[in-house]
């Protein structure tokens, strides 16, 4: 066997979101101890409580992991899912009102991923100067829900934001997520409606979507590493068993290629996670870093 002239090794720094592990019952600080020990850089935070960001932030770093923030959404804002209803009963979704100027005090420098559909709010936050060292805030590509299940639609539409904030906004990061992204593409705003197309052009439109996002530029700080499930269901399922396999595969050999030096952070559910949290941590990681093994002929 031969190996291919593209042998160097490449491997991005791989997150995981603290919602990936809500129902374990563990502290802020377990999780980071067990995603350290199951090989893991680094830890998004997702939450409504200012206040702990500090708190969070010595956790992290006492375990050597990178420290990230995702915006929260109320339930108004979350497509209705069951997950989200228990979040909700949890008290771990913030009320309906909650603003970005809010939930980012505690902040200092760390990367704040918010909604696209909040790009007036962040105009406004980043011509406060004083305040522009609170979070680097960047918009993922995604919008919080209008309605609830497999009739709710995005806030934001793919055009919109393509023009207010790839074009308008061109010095605020982007961060990919690769499901949510195709779904404002393709205007298929569920699982279900993502499945009428098929996964050749699935593939070739995170392609597209990537590199209009500014994948060349440099404007990509992070993605969001999802996959949908193969039933026709509205359900996600782990990175590479889905229908968005093959676009996975070619996306992470463009980065490859490229040497990208962001962060990747699979979005599993916590469910996917048990029985056996450590065991299945390990595995999740190993499965992260073959999307971006070389090449071999």
């Amino acid at each position: 066997m031969r190996k291919s002239l593209d042998s160097r090794i490449y491997k991005p720094a791989c997150s995981l979101p603290s919602l990936s592990l809500t129902f374990t019952g563990w502290t802020f600080a377990d999780k980071c101890r067990l995603l350290r020990e199951t090989g893991w850089d680094g830890i998004e935070y997702f939450d409504f409580s200012p206040d702990r960001i500090t708190e969070y932030r010595a956790f992290a770093r006492s375990y050597g992991l990178r420290f990230s923030l995702h915006q929260p959404w109320s339930y108004a804002e979350s497509g209705g899912m069951f997950s989200n209803f228990l979040l909700q009963l949890l008290r771990i979704l913030p009320k309906d009102g909650y603003a970005l100027e809010d939930i980012s005090r505690g902040c200092f420098g760390e990367l704040f991923v918010t909604y696209g559909d909040r790009f007036e709010e962040v105009r406004k936050l980043l011509a406060k100067t004083e305040r522009n060292s609170w979070a680097m805030f960047a918009f993922q590509t995604a919008s919080t829900w209008i309605d609830k299940g497999l009739s709710r639609t995005h806030r934001m539409g793919y055009d919109e934001f393509i023009s207010e904030i790839i074009e308008g906004m061109p010095d605020v990061p982007i961060v990919v997520d690769t499901v949510h992204l195709i779904e404002m593409m393709l205007r298929a705003p569920t699982g279900k409606q993502l499945m009428e197309h098929s996964e050749d052009c699935l593939a070739d439109s995170l392609l597209r979507g990537v590199r209009k996002c500014g994948l060349y530029e440099g404007r990509i700080l992070e993605i969001h590493w999802n996959d949908i499930s193969r039933a026709v269901t509205d359900g996600r399922c782990l990175p590479g068993d889905g229908k968005m396999s093959k676009g996975l595969h070619l996306l992470s050999r463009e980065l490859r290629d490229t040497n990208w030096g962001g962060c990747i952070i699979p979005e599993v559910s916590p469910f996917a996670l048990f029985p056996h949290p450590r065991k299945k941590l390990i595995a999740l990681r190993k499965r992260m870093d073959e999307f971006f093994a070389p090449t071999v002929s």
